[in-house]
């Protein structure tokens, strides 16, 4: 089981290697070789602002086709669904894709969301998806 979960780990790019003995990943050492940086789209998320004044025109349209209770309450939850649907938008944000060569000879691609603090032909130091610079003074 230990052998399966460290030859898994080997196999994925941008993972580190996984010590099975220790329940840890493995600190590895090597040289960026290359920084890609790209536009991501993530998830649509709900406006708040947008579900506010759908559910505002909403209950007034509800109460003006039928002035009931009943009437401007389903008014103002159909706006308000309809309101943070239409006021969403998918968010966006830079994901950077490093490539790292090993001391051993094995390369690793790490995606990262962080703006890098090295460039390439720096010395860094890998724990799981984290890319720290190796400091020398």
């Amino acid at each position: 089981m230990a052998l399966a979960a460290l030859a898994l780990a080997a196999c994925q790019p941008g993972v580190s290697h996984y010590d099975a003995r220790e329940g840890a990943y493995q600190r590895r050492v090597g040289t960026v070789e290359r920084i890609d940086e790209a536009a991501r789209r993530g998830e649509a998320e709900p406006s708040t602002g947008g579900a506010l004044v759908g559910g505002a025109v909403g209950g007034v349209i509800g109460h003006q086709i039928n002035p009931e209770p009943f009437a401007t309450v389903v008014g103002a939850l159909g706006g308000a669904v309809v309101g943070g649907r239409v006021g969403s938008h998918p968010s966006s944000y830079m994901a950077y894709t490093v490539t790292v060569r090993y001391d051993d000879g094995t390369r690793a691609q790490i995606e990262t969301r962080v703006v890098p603090n090295y460039r390439v032909g720096s010395r860094v130091e890998v724990l799981g998806a984290s890319i720290e610079p190796i400091v020398v003074r």
